[in-house]
């Protein structure tokens, strides 16, 4: 915000890297929407992480750019034993689906723990866990509690995110799109770069990286009948989570790594630098 009209005084180029996710319906109410209506004009650039993103905010095709997040994939090197975690956990079921997010609305959180509960009713084989902080988590964590469920768990915050993640048969990211559209979920990067199958909302960014059928599957918003059905067929297949698991590891290492973002933003800064004319459209990566 302080850097539009500095830039405009200076005549130097600004990059507007406000949007982050690709909400289905834009609001007034927003303060990154409002932001960006008040910046876009003074914006050389308006960068988001994912295609949804652009096309939510209905960005000028002359001025939009879409570098993907990346992932670090040094971070899964060296982690330990998937029996030494789980027994560290207490985990003691064959197949672990976890879903790492922020206890926030914006997150489907309760279709994740209705699909656990209609699974945990027909077998005994998964433990269900959820990994991460926000407003909600005591709220879940009481309503939890009162269910008596020994094999759905939440873990709250954790250090050891990458740890608990190579535990997972499959990795879950449900999202209440009533609220939010993702952009790229670092969430599903990390699931994918630790080879495991993915089922995520059918919306926005997931679109982008998640390709049904073939690194995971796309769901329906707030179909805890169609996530369990997904989850069991995969558990079920070992042959097809592996599939999956494989496709979306190479699927980052091919576009997703933090080599390709940080050339994609080098690049970017290096013809801005040289007043080359910027003209990209709609387009993933920064060559025009």
């Amino acid at each position: 915000m302080y850097a539009s009209p500095i830039a405009l005084l200076f005549r130097s180029a600004l990059i507007n890297g406000m949007i982050r996710y690709a909400p289905l319906v834009l609001n007034l109410k927003d303060q990154a929407y409002r932001r960006l209506l008040l910046t876009a004009p003074f914006s050389t650039v308006i960068l988001a992480n994912s295609l949804a993103g652009l096309r939510a905010f209905g960005v000028d095709g002359k001025k939009g750019l879409c570098i993907h997040n990346g992932f670090n994939l040094n971070r899964v090197n060296n982690l330990p034993d998937v029996n030494t975690v789980k027994h560290s956990l207490e985990i003691r079921t064959k197949h672990v689906v976890g879903m790492i997010a922020r206890f926030h609305r914006e997150k489907d959180y309760s279709t994740f723990f209705k699909a656990a509960k209609l699974l945990c009713s027909e077998r005994k084989d998964i433990t269900f866990v959820a990994v991460g902080e926000g407003p909600d988590l005591e709220s879940f964590r009481g309503r939890l509690k009162s269910d008596s469920q020994a094999n759905i768990r939440i873990l709250g915050v954790s250090k050891r995110v990458e740890e608990i993640v190579k535990t997972f048969s499959v990795g879950v990211l449900v999202t209440d799109t009533r609220y939010h559209g993702e952009g790229i979920a670092n969430a599903i990067l990390e699931y994918m770069a630790l080879e495991k199958p993915v089922i995520a909302t059918d919306a926005a960014g997931n679109r982008e990286i998640v390709k049904d059928g073939e690194n995971g599957f796309l769901i329906p918003f707030g179909d805890e009948n169609a996530l369990a059905l997904r989850i069991r067929e995969i558990v079920d297949r070992p042959d097809v989570g592996s599939a999956f698991g494989r496709a979306g590891r190479a699927l980052v290492e091919q576009k997703f790594g933090i080599e390709q973002m940080v050339q994609k933003h080098v690049e970017l800064f290096r013809r801005l630098a040289s007043r080359e004319r910027f003209e990209v459209g709609l387009r993933d990566g920064a060559s025009s």
